[in-house]
């Protein structure tokens, strides 16, 4: 591991510790414990169990697209894969994409060759966050139309008309044959980095299968973006569940509000998202009157709930290696060079 990736680490997690306890500081323990304990362990149950439906779900569309490429694995298997991706995500600082990487990696060593695993994870990824985002923007304008929103709805509207345009110019260039990331990459090899080069061969060959999915398999593709609109409503109702929980019957737009802080904070590398995400529950739920307090409170809910499910993904990542000290450590070393190199052959 290079000396700049190891600075990016303890920066990452100084960062986050600061965060955290300048949140902390300033909203008193006794009323956060105070509006934890106000959630039920009952009702704590129920969100785990909402959360565990919607992790179904994504393995569930996760496989149907894995199946358009011929590649069957047994469901419990791509959910042991899931689980132990998020535990790398959630656990480590040194995931990123939601643990695409890790996941292509553990598809890999079930003989399912690198590039199609990992074309399978990041179209199945990109699938997701094009039908949430264009979800979360059709809620937002609706609510600035009604004047619920301090935006004008032309913002809005434009923004969703420039994604859904951006979808579907990328879409037909893709159907055509005409590859759209690739060539971006390959402009950029003035550097002559070997990274470069690696990573635009490796999004030529997930565009290619993407492009398989569009001009060959459109009815796989068109259940999957039926089921990322299931798993985004899914999400909402976590959200929903959670404050209402604390004590706050919360708008749908303030719903959608703190669900797109949550996808922000886990785009955070790794374990740096443990202050930003207290901060921002915070300062969103402050901004909406919905009380500070319950916005860190909400952070904490969330993350016990997402330590339960990593503890589970950390137990099946050593299932998967057969709890092999040395093949877990070799497990790290292989998925550190393929980021480091970009290479997924």
């Amino acid at each position: 591991m290079s000396r700049w990736r190891t600075f990016g680490i303890f920066l990452a997690l100084a960062v986050g510790a600061t965060l955290l306890a300048g949140t902390l500081s300033r909203v008193p323990l006794d009323k956060i414990w105070a509006a934890l304990r106000s959630v039920a362990l009952w009702q704590f149950g129920i969100f785990l169990l909402v959360s565990l439906l919607n992790l179904t779900l994504q393995v569930t569309r996760w496989r149907m697209l894995l199946r358009a490429q011929n590649v069957r694995l047994p469901f419990r298997r791509l959910l042991e894969i899931r689980l132990a991706a998020f535990a790398m995500t959630y656990l480590t600082p040194l995931a990123d994409l939601l643990g695409e990487g890790v996941r292509a990696y553990l598809l890999s060593r079930e003989n399912v060759r690198p590039p199609l695993a990992l074309a399978a994870a990041a179209s199945d990824r990109l699938i997701e966050w094009t039908t949430h985002i264009a979800l979360t923007l059709l809620v937002l304008a609706a609510a600035a139309a009604s004047g619920a929103l301090p935006f004008q709805r032309p913002t809005l509207l434009i923004a969703l008309a420039a994604v859904i345009s951006l979808v579907i110019l990328v879409g037909a260039h893709l159907a055509a044959g005409r590859r759209v990331l690739g060539p971006f990459f390959r402009m950029l090899r003035i550097s002559n980095l070997k990274t470069l080069k690696n990573t635009a061969r490796s999004i030529d060959r997930f565009e290619d299968i993407l492009a398989d999915y569009l001009v060959e398999k459109r009815p796989v593709l068109g259940r999957a973006m039926l089921l990322s609109s299931l798993i985004s409503a899914i999400t909402f109702v976590e959200v929903w569940l959670v404050v209402s929980f604390l004590g706050y019957q919360p708008t749908l737009t303030e719903i959608v509000i703190v669900q797109t802080m949550l996808i922000a904070v886990y785009a955070v590398p790794g374990v740096a998202n443990v202050g930003v995400g207290d901060l921002s529950g915070a300062a969103i739920f402050g901004a909406l009157g919905m009380d500070a307090v319950r916005g860190v409170a909400f952070a904490f809910v969330v993350r016990a709930k997402d330590l339960l499910i990593a503890g589970a993904g950390l137990a099946s990542l050593l299932w998967l290696l057969k709890g092999n000290v040395p093949l877990l450590s070799h497990f790290l070393t292989s998925w550190l060079s393929q980021k480091n190199h970009g290479s997924t052959s």
